[in-house]
């Protein structure tokens, strides 16, 4: 899988994704090139959606307000997921990442993972159920 690191999250998150096997990628290395779109040039939910589901990426953030302005606007995001760092601390975002893929060996899409201190929570994100 491939995430885009939205906000500006620890280099020990893109560190522990990369040890599970996966991908990941900030806004400066998400150049346009033949097809694909630019990064998103503000953080509307409808538009970083967009910009996820255009190259099939799923998204890490700690941002709670733009997750909360995504469920307002009920922003469908029917082939991906989220992984919110709920108690983002400095060195720790690494094994917050190393705890979920501990718990879950296949993340689901459709779906947002909250990562606290102790826990990890799982709710549907909005759209079509299922």
């Amino acid at each position: 899988m491939q995430f885009y690191l939205m906000g500006s999250l620890d280099d020990t998150i893109a560190a522990a994704l990369v040890r599970h096997g996966h991908k990941a990628h900030r806004a400066g290395e998400a150049v346009a090139g033949g097809n694909e779109p630019a990064a998103p040039v503000d953080d509307s939910p409808a538009e970083v959606i967009a910009f996820l589901q255009a190259r099939q990426w799923n998204l890490v953030t700690t941002d709670s307000a733009w997750l909360r302005r995504l469920y307002e606007e009920k922003v469908e995001f029917p082939a991906g997921m989220i992984i919110h760092l709920l108690e983002s601390a400095a060195g720790e975002d690494g094994a917050a990442i190393d705890r979920l893929f501990e718990r879950y060996k296949r993340l689901t899409t459709k779906r947002l993972y909250t990562i606290t201190g102790s826990r990890v929570k799982i709710r549907q994100l909005p759209g079509l159920p299922g």
